[in-house]
């Protein structure tokens, strides 16, 4: 219930006195946090951040990412570096900030308590060379600062003034606040005890039992310390937080752990405001300590401190320290295109005077423009009229020549004759047009020059017109010479489509054809075979 209970006492302060709102700073009692040293081989500063971070990953017990976490170096003898880790959960650290955010109070540092403590006394004893231990003994837990001119080792343990309160309460069968307010009414003298009072026995039985078990962990602390460090115990215990006044605790500490146990009095080096009353902060100078400490990191550059600031937050809080910055930036770009924009409304009015002179001119141009498009479109137009019968004519000799070569087919095959040829028109394709002449070669129907442009006019002309896709349906017979009609066994059928395939053969072999397709075979007369066949004309050899 600690914390809902923190934010209503907050919530009382930030009603009473408006000063209690804005950024604020909050120290992180020891028993939330992980703190843990640890060693590092001596390494320059910009790769110091990632052997940290891999530490870290091995020695926080919980995945980085659901942590949030910083470091400080506490130690450095040029060989090691003794860092400091400091870890506390993400989803803890959220729900703090955000919590003192509906307060009106916006977090811009989170400490760790034991480092404060450090700065506190470095303070007052900047100088000091024994090796001490500074005791903040708080409610919850108590906060174990080891010192030595070689470093620091910090530790928590889980014993406070909140055991002592619930031991009491135990033993007088009352409430836990209850029972907290016997132990400050008793070790005040705010309420007389009768010496015959039974409680008076039972409150002085618990003080004993808490300060042995104080004792015992202070002992255990100090064994862990020179285990870890290699150094030597401390000489003195210093004495700090509220659970520190339970009377008779320091002649306690001094005759078990054999060495001087006094108080630490972090006020010492700080001036007090006029309107603090001293009487007042005499009696509280204990509980400041690391209000002491956070002061001093603030004004001091070698002081100590861990801030476990949720990232995002980091973030924001960055942000707005560049909003000045951003602001005046946006203002100072606003700015800059004004020159450029008089310049340009300047030239804009001057290309204005000079675009009207010019539309005039350009509207006669385009008028031009327009009569000169039309003649030239019917130009185009009879011209590709033109180059259409121009082709035909310089295709007319396409049939002599095929005829030539299809008679050339039929000789070289011998006893065939073709009794019908019936042509057939398909689509249109685009294809350039190829003219032959008797001879068979490509020339475009005339000689010299006046061929070559007919060859271009017929050119033009396929690419105005599509040429068009011929099929000639043959029908003819062959003979066969040596048959005997009146034996039927003489007849070869395999004889007469080998003679046909030639023929075929040579039929496909002629430029004019692009394809030609067997058709069925007629053996009614078995000396005289009638036969089919259609053959494509190319598109671009057009007859």
């Amino acid at each position: 219930a600690w914390l809902p209970a923190l934010a209503e006492g907050l919530r009382d302060l930030a009603r009473s006195n408006s000063r209690f709102r804005g950024k604020a700073t909050f120290i992180l009692p020891g028993y939330q946090l992980l703190i843990k040293p640890i060693k590092i081989p001596h390494v320059e500063e910009s790769k110091r951040g990632q052997i940290v971070a891999f530490e870290a990953q091995n020695n926080i017990p919980f995945p980085l990412a659901e942590a949030v976490w910083g470091s400080q170096v506490i130690a450095d003898d040029g060989i090691e570096s003794e860092v400091l880790l400091a870890a506390q959960k993400a989803e803890a650290s959220n729900r703090f900030c955000g919590l003192m955010s509906t307060i009106g109070l916006e977090p811009v540092a989170l400490q760790p308590s034991s480092l404060l403590d450090f700065n506190a006394y470095k303070l007052v004893h900047p100088s000091d060379l024994e090796d001490t231990l500074l005791i903040n003994i708080g409610a919850r837990s108590s906060n174990l600062t080891f010192i030595s001119p070689a470093g620091l080792f910090i530790r928590n343990i889980s014993v406070g003034g909140n055991s002592l309160t619930q031991a009491i309460a135990d033993g007088v069968g009352k409430t836990f606040a209850q029972g907290e307010d016997v132990k400050i009414s008793f070790y005040t003298g705010q309420t007389t005890f009768e010496a015959e009072d039974p409680a008076v026995n039972l409150i002085q039985t618990k003080a004993q039992d808490f300060m042995k078990r104080l004792s015992q962990q202070i002992t255990q602390s100090i064994i862990a310390y020179r285990r870890a460090s290699g150094r030597a115990a401390p000489v003195r215990i210093l004495l700090t937080g509220r659970g520190s006044l339970l009377a008779g605790l320091p002649e306690y500490l001094s005759e078990a752990q054999k060495v001087s146990v006094d108080y630490f009095n972090p006020t010492l080096t700080v001036g007090v405001g006029s309107r603090v009353d001293r009487g007042t902060l005499g009696q509280l100078y204990y509980q400041i300590s690391e209000t002491v400490g956070e002061a001093v990191r603030l004004v001091k550059p070698d002081a100590m401190g861990v801030n476990l600031l949720p990232p995002i937050i980091k973030s924001r809080l960055q942000f707005q320290k560049q909003k000045p910055f951003l602001v005046l930036a946006a203002a100072a770009l606003a700015i800059a295109p004004l020159p450029m924009l008089y310049r340009y409304y300047e030239q804009k009015a001057l290309l204005s005077n000079e675009t009207s002179s010019w539309d005039a001119q350009s509207n006669h141009l385009r008028s031009i423009g327009k009569e000169i498009d039309a003649s030239t479109k019917d130009a185009d137009d009879t011209i590709a009229l033109i180059s259409k019968y121009e082709g035909l004519y310089n295709s007319r000799f396409n049939w002599i020549t095929f005829f030539a070569q299809l008679q050339d087919a039929l000789v070289e095959t011998q006893d065939i004759w073709i009794d019908s040829m019936i042509p057939d028109r398909e689509l249109p394709v685009s294809v350039p047009v190829i003219t032959h002449t008797p001879s068979g070669n490509s020339t475009g129907g005339r000689n010299g020059n006046g061929g070559r442009k007919a060859a271009a006019a017929a050119a033009a002309a396929a690419r105005q017109a599509p040429a068009m896709i011929y099929t000639l349906k043959f029908n003819g017979r062959m003979l066969l010479r040596d048959i005997d009609p009146d034996n039927p066994k003489a007849f070869d059928a395999d004889a007469v489509k080998s003679t046909i395939n030639k023929m075929l053969k040579s039929f496909n072999d002629i430029p004019f054809v692009q394809s030609v397709a067997e058709g069925p075979l007629d053996f009614g007369d078995k000396r005289m075979i009638g036969f089919e066949f259609t053959v494509t004309i190319k598109p671009e050899n057009p007859l």
